[in-house]
């Protein structure tokens, strides 16, 4: 009803003389479908009557694919409008002119509007005027650059990082028309990554200047991922070579199970050191190591960061007390009948000798015996001390002294010929008056010295001290 009004109204103008532009209408086909259809009609005669002659053309396809430009372009209009991402196009050169921009670019460098950011010259925008120079001339070698990254400035001088992708648009001809291109501002992304950076630069000092050695091993297969400074002294590999390692380089194979189930259990988190580990170095030797470690996660992989800490010597220090302990035993089993018969008169033998095996160090098994002997000897003072061969002296190894503020020395130079060294130069059993002058240890009256052998060696003497002029026979002693 509307199209057929507005038919009639211009065919009523028409018919009074008055010109009609072409228009528009909604009309019916024969099998009653909708389409658009353009009217372009004149006033004519027919038959010696006024009458109009109308030419109907199917605009239908036509307004869909205007309609279709139409919302693409307003699409085109909003996504350039409200992209967070800068984009423009400007002249090529050195200088370079802005042609289009959309708000994102103006408000990236500091312009209140498109319109006033036109108004900029390119070079203007770089924190170093010959960068835009050396860019303008690489992207019209290249025709298209893709994230180069450029010191870019703001309005008032602010200086900001831009990630910039481009390319030229050319004529038929291939003259460069203007550059299209999109701007990034990755200022933070260049701080965090300059943070990581320093992290990473800290973590490795750290890492290098560890006291212990510190292998990353990737949980899964069991190879290394990184080793420190220390690590590669310690196996005697270099970093490299560490880096082309795994676990099972690295111990003895007789090991290889146990060292396995201890990794296990680490990774688990079961356990959060292994102890005692043998570890093989290059050269075949092995240490032992207690391993700390932790797992963590980097990248989807989980690894296993190990710090590894020597304890060799620590375990040659404990074989050595206990061959120390096995001294005290054997010094044990060697004091003589007679004294063995003097503590058995103020103490149940027995007693006494199960608490010198259980004693677990050697400085308490001195102890016991020192403070026995100068009860039952009634003397001041007692000493053990033991010769150093490499150091040409005598060590004290136990002291005790009943005299109120006396102190001894550690090392006693065998050649400054103290009396109580008779007892070690001679092999045999020494009591005496000290005579006036002569040097002394135990700085006392008289002393009275046991050499002490293990095996056929003399290992050390033990001295005894009183401020009176006393004489023990050799059973005694």
């Amino acid at each position: 009803a509307e199209s057929e009004a507005i038919v009639m109204k211009n065919l009523a103008k028409r018919m009074a003389g008055i010109q009609v532009a072409p228009y528009e209408i909604e009309t019916l086909t024969k099998d009653g479908k909708k389409r658009l259809d353009e009217i372009n009609a004149t006033r004519i005669e027919y038959e010696g009557e006024p009458a109009a002659l109308a030419v109907f053309r199917d605009i239908t396809e036509r307004k869909r694919l205007e309609e279709a430009l139409r919302r693409s372009e307003e699409q085109y209009k909003t996504l350039h409008s409200n992209i967070p991402v800068g984009l423009y196009r400007n002249s090529p050169g050195p200088r370079g002119r802005f042609l289009a921009a959309n708000p994102a670019i103006a408000s990236m460098f500091g312009y209140s509007s498109v319109e006033e950011f036109l108004q900029a010259n390119v070079s203007d925008l770089y924190e170093t005027p010959e960068d835009r120079k050396a860019f303008s001339e690489r992207l019209s070698r290249e025709g298209k650059v893709s994230r180069v990254e450029l010191r870019l400035k703001k309005r008032d001088g602010t200086p900001f990082w831009g990630a910039v992708s481009a390319q030229t648009m050319k004529d038929e001809r291939g003259n460069i028309l203007y550059f299209d291109g999109m701007i990034e501002d990755i200022t933070e992304h260049k701080r965090m990554e300059e943070a990581l950076k320093e992290s990473e630069q800290r973590f490795r000092t750290v890492f290098d200047n560890a006291g212990d050695g510190i292998l990353v091993a990737d949980v899964e297969t069991k190879k290394f991922f990184l080793g420190n400074r220390v690590i590669c002294q310690m196996l005697g590999y270099s970093q490299e070579e560490v880096e082309k390692l795994g676990v099972l380089d690295i111990h003895p194979k007789k090991d290889l199970p146990y060292v396995i189930e201890r990794f296990e259990k680490l990774a688990s988190q079961e356990i959060g050191v292994a102890e005692n580990i043998p570890v093989q170095r290059k050269d075949g030797s092995v240490l032992y190591a207690d391993i700390a470690s932790s797992p963590f996660v980097l990248n989807g992989k989980t690894y296993l960061i190990g710090i590894f800490r020597d304890m060799t010597e620590h375990k040659r220090m404990e074989e050595e007390l206990r061959q120390r302990v096995e001294e005290i035993k054997a010094l044990n089993e060697g004091i003589s009948q007679r004294l063995i018969q003097k503590i058995t008169q103020i103490d149940n033998i027995s007693e006494v000798k199960e608490r010198l095996r259980k004693i677990p160090d050697l400085s308490t098994g001195l102890d016991l015996i020192l403070d026995t002997a100068i009860r039952d000897l009634e003397m001041d003072v007692g000493a053990v001390l033991i010769v150093d061969r490499e150091e040409n002296a005598l060590k004290m190894r136990g002291f005790k002294s009943r005299i109120e503020g006396m102190k001894v020395d550690e090392n006693y130079p065998l050649y400054l010929g103290f009396a109580e060294l008779e007892a070690v130069k001679e092999s045999k059993s020494v009591s005496k008056i000290v005579g006036e002058g002569e040097l002394s240890i135990l700085k006392t009256v008289s002393i009275h010295c046991a050499p002490i052998h293990f095996g056929k060696e003399v290992y050390g003497v033990v001295a005894f001290g009183s401020q009176k002029a006393l004489s023990l026979d050799s059973s005694d002693l």
